[in-house]
């Protein structure tokens, strides 16, 4: 999710497909989502559209959504040019409105999680006559319960390219959230936001951020690919080394099952969902000063507590 990357072609909006104007997407991770027009939607002056839709020039289907007018400027002799700005990418499939957008599962691919789950798939032998043998192992998606209508994978996915002088095979380890039903992508969001704060708490940084992001629509046994892209401000560059993380795979594979459970139950929480926004906002915002950020952990490890314990230190009368 990281790239760059732009795409020409025609834009609409779901109402009015008849009027459709040629223009650009730009995408950048810090910069955001940027589409000129050359040209107007008919829409008298509205600046504000839900959802624009768009066909590249190669083909591709794109929604674009909650987007926005910031500039328009009118040359004589010339044409028009506008430019707005986009929230969301969703490439693969047309979402007439923010409500249609729905999936049934959503596949996250987050810097560090490779390197936190640490799975190996690669053995290497030597023969006796010199030869070197590679072995590379599909290995068996892990799948946790969290509640009857949830479901979290954490998968292996391969992919091989070849030459002439070369052969190479990378792995990249997914999260899969799985749904009983189709769920809204905005509700889907907060599921995103729940297992990069796990992340991020295991990797003791905030270092984690979706890398590959994509939705699965499932219609029968047609299973439609729809790969989404957002704006990721404030990206931190840093190496993390998986022994210094604060916790890895290895060290809780035995109770895997057991700490995406409780993570999900207790994030949830009534009275605990605001202490991690609390804790994890902290860690996010890089110009706290020092005393702020320790204060803020406090509160947060002080809520977290009592939060989840009733008892007392001192007696009501004496506190």
């Amino acid at each position: 999710m990281i790239e760059e990357f732009k795409y020409e072609g025609e834009w609409w909006i779901p109402k009015n497909p008849e009027n459709k104007v040629r223009g650009t997407l730009y995408f950048s991770p810090k910069d955001g989502i940027k589409l000129d027009l050359l040209g107007l939607f008919k829409e008298n002056e509205q600046t504000i559209f839900e959802v624009i839709l768009g066909s590249t020039i190669d083909g591709k289907e794109i929604t674009l959504t909650r987007c926005m007018q910031y500039a328009y400027e009118k040359h004589v002799p010339g044409g028009e040019i506008s430019k707005l700005h986009i929230s969301e990418i969703f490439i693969g499939e047309h979402f007439s409105s923010l409500s249609a957008i729905e999936f049934n599962r959503i596949s996250i691919h987050f810097s560090y999680l490779n390197e936190w789950a640490g799975f190996k798939t690669f053995k290497k032998d030597f023969t006796k006559d010199g030869n070197t043998i590679i072995t590379h192992k599909n290995l068996k998606p892990i799948e946790v319960k969290i509640n009857n209508n949830l479901k979290l994978r954490l998968h292996v996915s391969s992919r091989s390219s070849s030459s002439l002088t070369k052969y190479s095979i990378e792995d990249k380890t997914y999260f899969i959230i799985i749904f009983s039903k189709r769920l809204s992508f905005y509700k889907c969001r907060r599921y995103i936001y729940i297992l990069q704060n796990f992340l991020t708490l295991a990797v003791g940084d905030d270092v984690s951020y979706p890398l590959k992001l994509s939705g699965f629509i499932e219609n029968g046994k047609k299973i439609t690919n729809v790969e989404i892209y957002y704006a990721i401000p404030n990206i931190k560059e840093s190496t993390k080394i998986r022994q210094h993380m604060l916790f890895n795979y290895d060290t809780i594979k035995d109770r895997f099952d057991s700490f995406i459970k409780n993570w999900f139950k207790y994030y949830q929480h009534d009275s605990l969902e605001t202490v991690f926004n609390l804790y994890f906002g902290t860690i996010r915002n890089q110009r706290l000063y020092v005393d702020n950020q320790f204060l803020n952990y406090v509160i947060a490890i002080e809520s977290f507590h009592r939060s989840l314990y009733t008892s007392k230190y001192v007696s009501c009368l004496l506190y």
